[in-house]
């Protein structure tokens, strides 16, 4: 696959010194095809930026920090096609992030340990969470890599939050009336089932449910079931991918559907 020219909002040439300037340098160079760059080297050369590993950081410095790192993550992501290999190496960061020696923090009044648990992470992603615009090709190609990107996190398993971006992403394309507009919404549902659909089921199996959780992902309104994960919900987005399958009007998103369908059947047979 091609090499990816990545850029970031806001980072002037002013910025050069700045530990912003050197993480987007670093990984922009990671995350080309032939870099012979490690992950590990990555994870610890932007560990190495955090206030919390420098003399006389302070907790405001490093949450502003963390913050921003996690913000330019997605806005890197959404620049990486869905199904390029670089997709992969971001998640191999992050795993790698998380393997270094833990600094225990407190933000928000929570307490977590720096990386293992993905402090203000889940925050970050969730203030990024916005839709894509219709009859705006980049902003639709960027809401799938987006998508791509998160499913790979929880197909993982190694974020500990509920799969809130999963749900609200197939209620959108499969449980609403879509135009054309929603070929971009079925290909970003599809990319939860290639990616994370092991997890989503374990999940609906698990009883992955409470009323808070419910609740904000209510379903839309061609599902009569309740919000949360559950075996009616997943079965009833089955027959939604099957039913777009052989009814869109875009071979792409017919093709999406189809497989998302086919992906849904085997994880239901234990493959």
């Amino acid at each position: 696959m091609g090499s990816i020219k990545f850029t970031l909002r806001q980072l002037s040439s002013d910025d050069a010194s700045s530990p912003r300037h050197s993480y987007f340098k670093v990984l922009s160079e990671y995350l080309q095809p032939e870099s012979p760059v490690k992950a590990r080297e990555v994870a610890q050369s932007i560990d190495a930026l955090c206030p919390l590993r420098q003399e006389g950081g302070d907790a405001s410095s490093a949450e502003d920090f963390i913050w921003g790192f996690w913000t330019d993550v997605d806005q890197i992501a959404c620049q990486i096609p869905h199904n390029h290999e670089s997709q992969d190496k971001l998640i191999s960061v992050i795993r790698e992030l998380q393997t270094l020696p833990p600094v225990t923090v407190t933000f928000w009044g929570n307490e977590e340990r720096l990386w293992k648990d993905l402090p203000l992470a889940g925050s970050a992603f969730r203030d990024t969470w916005t839709g894509p615009k219709e009859g705006d090709e980049s902003s639709q190609e960027q809401w799938i890599n987006k998508n791509a990107f998160y499913a790979r996190l929880f197909g993982a398993r190694i974020v500990p939050w509920k799969p809130n971006f999963a749900i609200w992403t197939l209620r959108d394309a499969l449980e609403t009336t879509q135009g054309e507009f929603g070929d971009c919404y079925v290909a970003a549902a599809a990319s939860w089932i290639e990616h994370a659909g092991k997890y989503l089921y374990d999940c609906t199996r698990n009883g992955e449910s409470d009323a808070q959780f419910n609740e904000i992902t209510a379903p839309g309104e061609l599902f009569r079931g309740s919000g949360g994960l559950s075996t009616e919900r997943w079965t009833f987005w089955k027959s939604r991918f099957v039913q777009v399958s052989s009814q869109s009007g875009s071979d792409a998103s017919g093709s999406c559907a189809e497989a998302a369908a086919r992906r849904m059947a085997e994880i239901e047979g234990g493959e």
